[in-house]
């Protein structure tokens, strides 16, 4: 019988990615190169065309992989179990490592005849679950797939027809549901067999079910604690729920630790090309590891802590650009803009080993990242190579595909200027200005990164709120970050530099940035950040950072105290009490009961179910994303306390915050 083309073409691909993993490692670490301040590898270059630098002797170098423990877990040369390997070796034995069963827990699955039946019970039906996937599959991993289409439908295909139902599975699904309902375009008929009784919100809806998941991981874990694929894959899905509503961002950090724990116990930082192994099971592996780096470091970026892991430590290859388990996608180049997204996390470990370094970096090390990252601006693939008419267009498009290569480009560009600003901000104060040789550049980089944020997100604004199927909390909440922290290193250049040139255009950038955090009220991280951004304003809007008095003065700190005190965005609130997270909550739970999840509630955009009730809230919700800000919130009482005499502005003072001034302030500048 003839064989398919396709599938032949897809093996020949496999099998160069495995000789390319052989012979490169990516980029070399910016950190690590002695003579040359500019690293010599270009992340725009396809890895087949990337030099080989640094080769090693895998038999002596102290990072080789030494060998699999007989369960399948991950042991490195200073292990006590690599010795056999040097054994095997020494008797001449051949050198490849044993063909790698992967690890898995053992059996945990659902008791459906108990208490944990009621989990079962409050899944959907299955064909509604048929439609949650394909829906995931097909509208919720624009910017993120933390999980194979293919490998997706394979668990639940498992799931249905087998006897034992897996715990992990089972968590598994619960959270894509959530993701999917946060995706679903409003007065969706899937809504109406998603429905539980006393549940009206999307926002509990999505967290009731998230709430379930998270109560078959807990049964899963007092059943083991092993680590497995199936267990790295529901952490990303996880994290991606939790990252939609940026309510929970400690609870993320924790899971983001599980993650990379679990990780590398597996070695999935190792290439599979080490290993005897199914190429499906290879590529699985490598989407995972890159999107749990990718995770990591992102978060690590965001608040600004050390990352787990460098890229030294690692030499898995990046994924091939197709499922190899998925024949219809045999000629696709959908995982292309993805795998560009893994080359900005591997470029962003050295930068951030640098950023986060507590002994002094050469700036010729900032200058070698700042050309890496314009590289990795210019080589985007072709797909999602669009210019701002391109984009704008692609976001009013009524094509699925043309919608989300629109979503992907602006994210894409997005992230990288966000890597650039945040890279550039701490030498572009005012004491690094004047006593540093690359101030200057650096403040010049600084101002152009986020000048281009506000306005890649002020001139698609329209177009992306225009269009019904992207008005939904999963799509609109990603910006919110990239506009505030453009928006923040602005205001504070029109602060400490109230007679710069071009001041007007950093003040016409900072309203920009108002109107469009504005559009997004209703979002959590965007009421923050609009709250935040207003409070700044009355400080270089009336010349108040020029002026010299003692009132001012003294009315400049207050402002900041009273700033410092606001709920900042992706970072939790101080609680008036000791609230548990999620998953605590459902470990210390004895109850599988049906009631909605005692999680604090976040008020989404879009935010009506089809049919139900509204949203308790202060908040009046516009259709179409527009939000109108309510009386008494935290920008009001600053509006007001500015507007006060100085003898009743006492009354509105708070408590200092640390984290405001470290963020955003130098120790050595003055003039705020």
């Amino acid at each position: 019988s003839k064989s398919d083309p396709r599938l032949e073409f897809q093996r020949i691909r496999h099998a160069l990615s495995s000789l390319e993993a052989l012979f490169t490692r990516g980029l070399p670490s910016a950190s690590n190169t002695q003579t040359e301040p500019v690293p010599g590898v270009s992340l725009g270059q396809p890895p087949s065309e990337r030099p080989v630098q640094n080769a090693v002797d895998e038999k002596t170098t102290p990072a080789t992989l030494a060998t699999q423990t007989d369960r399948g877990f991950y042991a490195g040369p200073t292990s006590s179990a690599t010795q056999l390997l040097g054994l095997k070796r020494n008797r001449g034995s051949h050198d490849s490592i044993p063909e790698v069963v992967e690890p898995g827990s053992p059996v945990s699955s659902l008791d459906e005849k108990g208490p944990e039946g009621e989990l079962l019970d409050n899944l959907p039906e299955w064909h509604v679950v048929d439609r949650l996937i394909e829906f995931y599959n097909d509208n919720c991993t624009w910017m993120n797939m933390y999980i194979l289409r293919s490998t997706l439908r394979n668990a639940w295909e498992r799931f249905k027809s087998t006897g034992k139902k897996s715990r992990v599975t089972m968590a598994l699904i619960s959270t894509v549901i959530a993701i999917s309902i946060q995706f679903l375009p409003p007065r969706d008929p899937l809504f109406d067999s998603l429905r539980q009784e006393a549940i009206a919100s999307i926002a509990e809806l999505s967290d009731w079910y998230y709430e379930q998941g998270c109560r078959a991981l807990v049964l899963h874990e007092s059943h083991t604690r092993l680590a497995s694929l199936d267990l790295v894959e529901l952490y990303l899905v996880q994290i991606f729920y939790l990252g939609i509503s940026k309510n929970h961002a400690e609870e993320i950090w924790r899971i983001r630790g599980c993650l990379i724990s679990a990780a590398l116990a597996l070695g999935l930082h190792r290439d599979p090309s080490k290993w005897q192994m199914q190429q499906a099971m290879a590529e699985r592996r490598r989407w995972a590891w890159f999107n749990a780096l990718r995770i990591e470091r992102w978060h690590a970026f965001m608040f600004g802590r050390p990352i787990a892991i460098a890229n030294h430590h690692y030499d898995t290859a990046l994924p091939s650009s197709t499922d190899p388990s998925d024949p219809e996608a045999a000629s696709s180049r959908d995982h292309l803009p993805f795998i560009h997204m893994f080359r900005l996390t591997e470029a962003l470990g050295d930068i951030m080993d640098d950023l986060l370094s507590v002994k002094p970096v050469p700036y010729e090390r900032i200058t070698a990242h700042d050309k890496t990252l314009s590289q990795w601006q210019d080589s985007f693939p072709a797909e999602v190579k669009l210019d701002d008419c391109d984009v704008k267009q692609a976001l009013a498009s009524d094509r699925l595909s043309v919608r989300r290569a629109g979503i992907q480009c602006l994210c894409l560009r997005l992230v990288g200027y966000h890597c650039q600003l945040a890279m550039h901000r701490p030498y572009a104060t005012i004491n690094s200005v004047q006593n540093s040789s690359g101030g200057s550049s650096s403040l010049q980089a600084a101002t152009k990164a986020a000048t281009m944020i506000i306005h890649l997100s002020s001139t698609t604004r329209h177009d992306f709120l225009g269009n019904p199927a992207l008005t939904v909390p999963g799509h609109i909440h990603w910006s919110v970050l990239h506009i505030f922290a453009a928006a923040m290193f602005l205001s504070f250049q029109a602060i400490t530099r109230p007679n710069q040139a071009g001041v007007q255009n950093v003040h016409q950038n900072i309203q920009k940035s108002v109107a469009t955090l504005d559009a997004l009220r209703g979002i959590p991280a965007a009421d923050k950040a609009v709250t935040i951004v207003r409070a700044l304003t009355p400080l270089f809007e009336d010349n108040t950072s020029s002026e010299n008095t003692t009132n001012s003065k003294r009315k400049r700190e207050n402002v900041l105290r009273i700033v410092s005190g606001l709920p900042f965005p992706y970072h939790d609130s101080p609680p008036p009490t000791v609230q548990k997270s999620v998953h605590t909550q459902a470990r210390r739970s004895s109850s599988l009961s049906t009631t909605p999840p005692s999680m604090p509630r976040q008020l989404n955009a879009n935010s009506i179910l089809a049919g139900g009730p509204a949203l308790p809230s202060t908040h009046l919700i516009h259709p179409q994303m527009n939000f109108v800000a309510t009386q008494g919130s935290p920008t009001v009482a600053a509006t007001t306390y500015l507007q006060s005499p100085p003898s009743q502005q006492n009354a509105y003072q708070t408590r200092n915050s640390s984290m405001f001034d470290t963020q955003f302030l130098n120790p050595g500048d003055e003039s705020v």
